[in-house]
């Protein structure tokens, strides 16, 4: 799809890329609104606008927040004002990690982030396959 995009914007299409586009950015989008949490692999040498517009989503809808990025050092600053520190790790490996020890009740979260965290909407089994 992405070929095909870069073919038509090269061409001058850019209504056609526009309608492509709408789609997805419409799913995308969505996918954030029907989510609990978000979790984002940056690669800070390859940024993609798609990405930033999404995190921004799920900030003003105010859900946690996580990023996974190979060195927390390179961190795009801009993310840094939104999202506590401890919510950036190194390795999805350590996200999971975290995560599960949130669902063990071995880490409080911030509650104005959280809303799903009852025991009622719990599956004892969710973190079953990363164990």
């Amino acid at each position: 799809m992405n070929r095909k995009l870069k073919a038509l914007r090269a061409a001058g299409n850019f209504e056609k890329v526009a309608e492509i586009m709408k789609k997805i950015v419409q799913k995308d989008l969505r996918m954030v609104d029907i989510s609990d949490f978000m979790i984002f692999t940056i690669e800070p040498d390859r940024p993609t606008w798609g990405t930033t517009h999404e995190f921004v989503q799920a900030i003003q809808q105010r859900k946690p927040v996580y990023i996974v990025i190979e060195d927390r050092m390179k961190t795009p600053l801009w993310f840094l004002r939104y999202i506590p520190a401890g919510y950036v790790f190194e390795s999805h490996k350590e996200l999971i990690r975290h995560l599960r020890m949130i669902h063990q009740g071995k880490v409080k979260v911030d509650q104005t982030r959280w809303k799903i965290l009852l025991d009622i909407y719990r599956c004892s089994d969710i973190m079953a396959p990363y164990a």
